[in-house]
């Protein structure tokens, strides 16, 4: 038996039980028929599962939750890389600079999922025009398109006047901002309460802010194989004519700093492995 089913991030039961309390709140972006159900057959024989609270996904104008134009473009890694992450109460709660995927893993832990305000400066928003991800009408770039489609994209000459606008406590994001830019200019981000790594950059006016959400595109988690692509007990002992590939697999992605290594290069490659080694299965 080969176990091809995909992971589980269409499961919203599964979502909050190895993913987040809340997660379920996150945007789906990949395909609704990844509900678990390989990954359930296969915890019910005895399997092992590895990272479940990993998956891969970005972060997406939170205006994807009501409206499909935002998702799954256009894409938000630059402003991560170079701006700064907040949340309702204008304070930074993650390491940008361990990149888009590592982050929206991190915001869709927390309670408040929707609550996340991505800052961005003039410099950046201007970098956006020319995202090389984005080079065509169905891959649209952040810049312009947010902007001209309501993406809950907010700007402001001072930082004040910005958290006005998204509602956040002006006192509280301009400390934020000053203590941030400090570190920064002197070279010292990683001193920062919340470490500042690869990539940091002062923010200077005028701001850009939007609003954000992650996006969920497939869960890293699932059964642990070996090379055989044979699915592994608790105490890592092939199960004997068990297989699984793809999705449903766990081990080759996830970690602190996101650890994605590519869907179809995963499902390819174990699938294949899969395949050559079931036909080789004796009962």
């Amino acid at each position: 038996t080969i176990l091809a089913t995909g992971g589980f991030s269409a499961n919203k039961e599964m979502v909050r039980q190895y993913i987040g309390p809340h997660a379920d709140r996150c945007k789906l972006r990949g395909s609704k028929q990844d509900t678990g159900d390989g990954l359930r057959m296969a915890l019910e024989v005895g399997a092992k599962a590895v990272n479940l609270q990993y998956f891969y996904g970005h972060l997406l104008s939170r205006r994807a939750l009501t409206d499909d134009r935002f998702w799954p473009y256009p894409r938000l890694d630059l402003f991560v890389d170079d701006g700064m992450l907040v949340d309702r109460n204008g304070e930074r709660f993650v390491d940008e600079g361990r990149g888009d995927v590592a982050v929206a893993n991190e915001v869709a832990r927390r309670d408040d999922v929707t609550g996340a305000v991505l800052i961005f400066d003039q410099a950046t928003w201007d970098a956006g025009r020319d995202d090389a991800f984005s080079n065509s009408i169905k891959t649209p770039a952040p810049n312009p398109w947010l902007m001209d489609n309501d993406g809950e994209l907010f700007h402001h000459q001072t930082i004040a006047g910005l958290a006005q606008e998204l509602g956040l406590d002006r006192s509280r994001l301009t400390r934020t901002l000053e203590q941030y830019n400090r570190a920064l200019e002197s070279g010292a981000g990683t001193d920062l309460p919340i470490p500042r790594t690869s990539k940091a950059k002062p923010l200077r006016a005028p701001f850009y802010g939007l609003k954000v959400v992650p996006g969920i595109t497939f869960t890293m988690g699932g059964v642990l194989v070996n090379g055989r692509a044979q699915a592994l007990d608790l105490n890592e002992k092939p199960i004997p004519g068990l297989y699984a590939a793809g999705d449903t697999i766990g081990g080759l992605m996830g970690g602190y700093r996101g650890g994605y290594t590519g869907g179809l290069m995963q499902a390819v490659v174990t699938g294949i492995l899969a395949g050559e080694n079931v036909s080789q299965f004796k009962r």
